[in-house]
């Protein structure tokens, strides 16, 4: 009886020992599985999107994506990059959402009790039409309660491990659950 008390006892303090990953890695984990390009048929990218951060500043990462419309390349073009405080984003609300039409999985932060904690920090669209280009600066104070990030080749399994990342970093940072 001694033997499986102190068995039980070892395999207890090995899990409570076992490494969590590091802010850093965990990090560059969510990098890897967000930075992205899709192409068209054709080869031509379509879409990209990366998350990066200054080594002092992973806490409060960009988020940034293009989007590039199909046709006369670029036909149209929008470009945004998004600043999200990490700390205030709420662990126990990351989600995962697919999109009835295309099947994609995508992951979905929220801030705190709603409160605006994602900000657009800059972006631009480029619009051609009859070889005449418009070029308008999207205005750079919106602020937003929620964002959606998009996961590599848009699979279930992916978000679930990014989603389970998101969580680890919030915490990592700071960021606890609302209360109710």
């Amino acid at each position: 009886m001694k033997k499986i008390t102190l068995f039980l006892i070892l395999i207890s303090l090995q899990q409570l020992l076992a490494k969590e990953p590091t802010l850093e890695e965990t990090f560059a984990f969510i990098y890897k599985k967000i930075a992205l390009q899709w192409t068209n048929n054709d080869g031509k990218i379509v879409k990209t999107t990366s998350f990066n951060s200054f080594p002092d500043q992973i806490c409060t990462p960009n988020y940034e994506y293009t989007f590039l419309e199909e046709g006369d390349f670029p036909k149209w073009q929008e470009y945004q990059s998004t600043k999200i405080n990490i700390k205030a984003l709420d662990p126990s609300r990351v989600e995962i959402i697919e999109d009835s039409n295309s099947g994609e999985a995508f992951v979905y932060l929220h801030c705190k009790e709603d409160k605006e904690c994602i900000k657009n920090i800059g972006g631009k669209r480029y619009y051609k039409k009859d070889n005449i280009s418009t070029n308008n600066k999207v205005k750079d104070e919106y602020k937003y309660h929620s964002t959606r990030i998009d996961v590599l080749g848009g699979k279930k399994r992916n978000a679930l491990k990014v989603k389970k990342a998101f969580i680890h970093l919030i915490k990592l940072c700071g960021g606890t659950p609302e209360l109710f």
